[in-house]
C-alpha cells in the first residue's frame, strides 16, 4: 500500500515544484497577488486529483489488491484499509502540494515545526495506541498517519491563509536587494573592474 501511496505523491511533488516556483517568482517580483493566484490554481489541480485517487481507492479496493496477490485474506485486509490509504492520499497531496508554498514564501522553519509536531509528537504516539491498545493493528497504523498528515497540512493552509501577502513580497524583494548588494561587493572583491 506505501508503494500506491509513493506512486500517487509524486503528483502532488510535482505540483509543489511547480508552485513552488511560481509563487516564489511572483513574490520575488513584487506580485503577490499573482503568487496567491498561483497557490489557489495549485489547489483546485490538487482537489481535482484528490478527488480521483480517493474515489479509486473505494471503487476498486478489491481490484487494486489482487495486483499483487492472489490470497484472499490479504485481498480482504487491503480491501478493507485502501479507502482509509486513499483518504491519507488525498490529504497527503495537498498538504505535499502546499508544502511548495511554505517553501517559495521562506517558511521553512515553520515546516520543520509542523512536520515536527504533527507527526512525531502527535501522530507516532496515536498510531502506536490506536495499533496495540486498541487493537486496531494495520488500520490504525493508516488512522494515525492520516491524523498527523492531515494536521501537517492544515498548519499549512493556516500559515499561509493568515499571511500577509503584499508584506512577504516586500520583505522577499529587500532580501533580493541586500543579496545583490552583498554579491557585487564580493565580486569586485575578486575580479576587480
Amino acid at each position: 500500500m506505501l508503494s500506491i501511496d509513493t506512486v500517487l505523491f509524486q503528483v502532488s511533488l510535482g505540483i509543489a515544484i511547480a508552485v513552488s516556483n511560481k509563487v516564489g517568482n511572483s513574490l520575488g517580483e513584487g506580485l503577490p497577488k499573482v503568487a496567491k493566484t498561483y497557490f489557489y490554481i495549485s489547489l483546485i489541480i490538487t482537489l481535482f486529483f484528490a478527488i480521483i485517487f480517493m474515489t479509486g481507492c473505494t471503487l476498486f479496493r478489491y481490484q487494486i489488491p489482487r495486483i499483487y496477490t492472489s490470497h484472499e485474506e490479504v485481498i480482504g485486509i487491503v480491501g478493507h484499509i485502501l479507502p482509509m490509504l486513499g483518504l491519507f492520499t488525498s490529504i497527503d497531496i495537498f498538504q505535499g502540494s502546499m508544502s511548495g508554498a511554505i517553501l517559495a514564501m521562506g517558511y521553512q522553519n515553520f515546516s520543520i515545526w509542523a512536520n515536527f509536531i504533527s507527526y512525531w509528537l502527535i501522530g507516532l504516539p496515536l498510531t502506536y495506541y490506536i495499533m496495540f491498545p486498541l487493537k486496531y493493528g494495520v488500520y490504525g497504523m493508516w488512522t494515525g498517519m492520516t491524523l498527523g498528515t492531515f494536521l501537517v497540512g492544515f498548519s499549512y493552509l493556516c500559515k499561509i491563509y493568515f499571511t500577509d501577502w503584499e508584506k512577504l513580497s516586500a520583505t522577499i524583494i529587500d532580501r533580493i536587494d541586500k543579496e545583490k548588494t552583498e554579491l557585487n561587493d564580493i565580486c569586485s572583491v575578486i575580479i576587480p573592474v
